[in-house]
């Protein structure tokens, strides 16, 4: 309400304002909750599934690294990071 009253100089929000500060919350929101919904999941998936992979059945797909699951979040980050950009 502080920083309402000295923004906005105690008059009421109008929807143009509404709109404008609901759309600069929701990216905010959403460029933070992504990448961390991501690691998130990355790792329930990959603790979840412990068998070992299985060996490739042609040669295009050969050249496929198989990395040990992560060790927590930030080394899962890291390798999202890393692999994805």
């Amino acid at each position: 309400k502080e920083a309402h009253s000295r923004t906005f100089h105690h008059r009421p929000l109008t929807n143009t304002d509404n709109f404008i500060l609901a759309s600069i919350s929701s990216a905010i929101s959403v460029c933070i909750m992504m990448p961390m919904d991501t690691i998130k999941t990355r790792l329930v998936v990959q603790s979840s599934s412990q068998l070992p992979p299985r060996p490739p059945s042609s040669q295009s797909f050969s050249s496929v690294v198989c990395r040990p699951p992560p060790k927590g979040i930030r080394d899962c980050a890291a390798r999202v990071m890393e692999e994805e950009g």
